[in-house]
């Protein structure tokens, strides 16, 4: 019996390994146009932060050791609840504040490092590594 969660019937003569294997293919496509998408959002982002010359400082670390409670208490962004948790960041944030001599700076709360990354969030951790390098 072929279940299909598409709702599409498959080509006659595909078999169910095909049918999973096609739609694998489809979702993983998806995700990758989803990444390379996040990809230049980001670059944009980082070319207007460029463009307005604020200075960027990146706030990095291993994971759960207090980075985005950090950026709060130099931000005084009530809005941040950092949580006592692995991977409660798992995206890069950008956060405004003021130095002590008072200019204006960007914050970016990146992703921990840690040790053995998963698989799953070496796409994450590169969005990390990306916004370092232009800090």
């Amino acid at each position: 019996m072929l279940v299909m969660n598409s709702g599409t019937s498959p080509p006659a003569g595909e078999t169910l390994m095909e049918v999973q294997q096609r739609l694998l293919k489809e979702r993983e496509m998806k995700i990758r146009l989803a990444l390379e998408k996040l990809r230049r959002k980001r670059k944009l982002l980082r070319s207007q932060r460029k463009h307005k010359e604020f200075p960027v400082v990146s706030v990095l670390g291993y994971t759960n050791c207090g980075k985005t409670t950090l950026i709060k208490a130099l931000t005084g962004d009530g809005g941040m609840q950092p949580r006592d948790q692995l991977f409660a960041t798992l995206d890069v944030t950008v956060h405004g504040g003021l130095l002590p001599c008072r200019m204006p700076v960007l914050y970016v709360d990146t992703i921990g490092f840690l040790s053995q990354l998963p698989h799953l969030l070496i796409d994450s951790f590169s969005a990390t590594l990306d916004d370092i390098k232009h800090s």
